[in-house]
């Protein structure tokens, strides 16, 4: 019932910032005195969501154009992992496994991950009545770091991902105008082609999946990128 009404909340919030193009900093700022409010109250729970919401906000209201680090991805996906927590309970669990914390150096552009992992909570995960779970792994593999994100969803067909490639080839439009996200408003075809502009490379991503058993996101970084 709590989550229930978590998410007619959260519904209704982003309805009316829809219908009232809320500012930014407004929402921020409002986020903030609410931070504050819940800790003189002692409300903890509250206080450590509006903490996460606060983080993902700020996060993904930052420029597109300017780099960041695998931590800073990390530290992102994690404020949103506790945040859908809250939304779908015990249904979700999260796993983090990076092989040498060097690799937290990688550079790279920013909402990369979040939106990753936002199709794993919504469509892998969250349409299965028992949960999962989903992976976050970091490694070396010769001249390359390798990033994956896996779930062990719904999957999808073949036909979805040759589409989510054919929607991200040569649209440099959907770098300026993202779509087809959920809480970012950025969609996984957006995603490829910023990491293609950025590392100047076709061979930076792959989507391995198969129905009824989960999804595997591959990305594939020069070594070199590690600040």
């Amino acid at each position: 019932m709590q989550n229930l009404k978590m998410q007619t909340l959260l519904n209704r919030a982003e309805l009316q910032s829809l219908q009232s193009q809320i500012n930014p900093h407004f929402l921020f700022n409002t986020l903030n005195a609410g931070v504050q409010l819940a800790m003189m109250e002692g409300a903890n729970r509250t206080l450590f969501f509006l903490e996460n919401l606060a983080a993902v906000f700020r996060y993904n209201v930052r420029r597109l154009d300017i780099e960041v680090t695998l931590k800073d991805e990390i530290n992102s996906v994690k404020a949103y992992i506790d945040l859908m927590k809250v939304r779908f309970g015990d249904m979700i669990h999260f796993n983090l496994e990076i092989e040498d914390e060097e690799l937290f150096q990688i550079s790279m552009p920013p909402l990369i991950l979040q939106p990753i992992v936002e199709n794993s909570c919504i469509h892998g995960i969250g349409e299965k009545e028992e949960g999962g779970c989903i992976n976050i792994r970091a490694y070396r593999d010769e001249d390359k770091d390798i990033i994956e994100v896996e779930d062990n969803g719904v999957g999808m067909e073949n036909g979805i991902i040759e589409n989510i490639f054919k929607e991200a080839l040569g649209n440099e439009a959907m770098a300026i105008k993202p779509k087809k996200g959920h809480t970012t408003g950025i969609g996984v075809n957006n995603v490829i082609l910023r990491l293609r502009l950025y590392f100047k490379t076709d061979d930076i991503l792959d989507i391995f999946s198969v129905k009824g058993v989960g999804t595997r996101v591959v990305i594939r970084i020069p070594a070199n990128r590690r600040g």
